[in-house]
């Protein structure tokens, strides 16, 4: 029972602690920096929370590690120290609670890994072989206010297993030179990077544009949609460039549904809100 008092009395310190800090950081850096960060225990007058990833737990460690600690110290005289870690892994699954599944048969209904796809470089198919600019990642990426909340959701999603509900769509909108493109690449290398089985397919609205009208003048639409519908991840840039082109815009539509149907993750750009 004192347990489980103390455990109650450490939640309502948590909730006062955070109620502090959204009125001090503001909703949207609360949102984005503490929103999936988890309480945990208080031993020996260290404090531990738990972070989603290794940013976010880096993020807060960094620059938000004294004012957590002070806004605890306010509450709970007891915490000497605050630590945040990441989310701890689940337990192993003992042998008799998995469940063994048979390979896929080699047949015709399997499909293959999805070809690369780089950004817009020309017409036709040599863009299949083009991946991202190689320099564009997040370790050269420059951080400042305009940018922070982007590219905090980018790391985010690039580090977590997808995809993620609360960011489908994940949405960058931004002007001309503030790094949406950059981001979109660097999402794109660290996702591969993670799981190189993952299927990635990225490209311009430009690009989407022009693939659909050859579709349309070849009537070759089943393999367009076959291409863009069997993805684990569609990433968009520019995607303002389809706005006006009501046949695109249709196809668009009809590609941006059928995989939020099939829980597949989408991330687009644009200069337009």
């Amino acid at each position: 029972m004192e347990e489980a008092a103390g455990r109650k009395e450490l939640e309502a310190h948590w909730v006062r602690v955070c109620d502090r800090l959204r009125k001090e950081i503001g909703d949207k850096a609360f949102k984005t920096w503490f929103g999936e960060v988890e309480l945990g225990e208080l031993k020996a007058g260290k404090l531990r929370l738990y972070a989603p990833t290794r940013f976010v737990r880096d993020w807060v460690g960094r620059h938000y590690g004294d004012r957590v600690l002070a806004y605890w110290q306010s509450v709970n005289t007891d915490v000497m120290n605050v630590e945040v870690n990441l989310v701890p892994p689940p337990a192993p699954r003992r042998p008799s609670d998995i469940i063994a599944v048979p390979p896929v048969p080699s047949s015709h209904n399997y499909q293959p890994p999805m070809p690369r796809m780089g950004p817009a470089i020309g017409r036709g198919n040599e863009e299949l072989t083009q991946g991202p600019e190689a320099r564009y990642t997040f370790a050269n990426f420059v951080v400042g206010k305009p940018n922070e909340f982007a590219y905090a959701a980018a790391r985010n999603i690039s580090e977590q297993d997808l995809p993620l509900p609360e960011r489908n769509p994940l949405y960058i909108f931004g002007g001309v030179g503030l790094g949406k493109t950059h981001l979109m690449h660097a999402i794109w290398h660290a996702i591969r990077e993670r799981d190189p089985k993952t299927r990635v397919l990225y490209l311009t609205a430009e690009s989407f544009v022009n693939r659909f009208i050859q579709a349309l003048r070849t009537k070759n639409t089943g393999q367009f949609k076959e291409l863009f519908r069997n993805v684990d991840v569609l990433m968009v840039d520019d995607v303002q460039f389809i706005c006006g082109k009501e046949a695109s815009q249709d196809e668009f539509f009809f590609t941006f549904n059928s995989l939020v149907e099939q829980n597949k993750q989408i991330i687009l750009s644009s200069e337009k809100p």
